[in-house]
């Protein structure tokens, strides 16, 4: 959703409505909490192939490995259901309203003067500031967590391959 935001596409969000671009905003929170469960199940794959590589076939049979795909293709589907509850606005810039000729009535707009002066052209943003926080709350301590355990299997990897190569000369 950074597309009309920067004001790429402005007129084809404007004419797919406030209720498909809520969806791809969804869309989009999904695919970021897939993304880092995605990487840190990569590494998880990748530290257990250094640390066991002669029972590696073993530990990721097919069932693991199937496991592990559902799990990276639905690991954002809370996020996403938690952020797909909540009411969305419209919020346009006025100088790429009146740029586009978008009439006001057009969008879901609510007309705040605080926005007129923002730099971002055309985003979606939560009706209320609570879900805001909330919303990207859940977001930090999820992403959050995935960097934290993917910089502990990065130094056990990084531990077991340095030790390793001690050992050997």
């Amino acid at each position: 959703m950074l597309f009309p935001a920067w004001g790429f596409f402005i007129m084809a969000y404007v004419n797919i409505g406030a209720n498909l671009g809520k969806w791809l905003l969804i869309a989009s929170f999904w695919s970021r909490m897939s993304q880092g469960i995605a990487c840190l199940i990569i590494a998880v794959n990748r530290c257990s192939a250094i640390l066991y590589p002669l029972n590696y076939e073993k530990i990721w049979n097919k069932t693991l490995i199937s496991i592990a795909v559902f799990v990276q293709i639905f690991a954002g589907a809370p996020f996403a259901a938690i952020a797909g509850n909540k009411e969305y606005l419209w919020y346009v810039n006025i100088s790429t309203a009146v740029e586009y000729n978008i009439k006001l009535d057009d969008l879901v707009i609510e007309q705040n003067q605080l926005y007129w002066d923002q730099i971002q052209t055309l985003k979606v943003i939560w009706r209320n500031s609570s879900d805001r926080i909330l919303i990207f709350l859940v977001g930090f301590v999820v992403e959050t967590s995935c960097c934290v355990l993917l910089i502990v299997t990065y130094c056990i990897m990084g531990g077991v391959l340095w030790y390793q190569n001690v050992s050997f000369f």
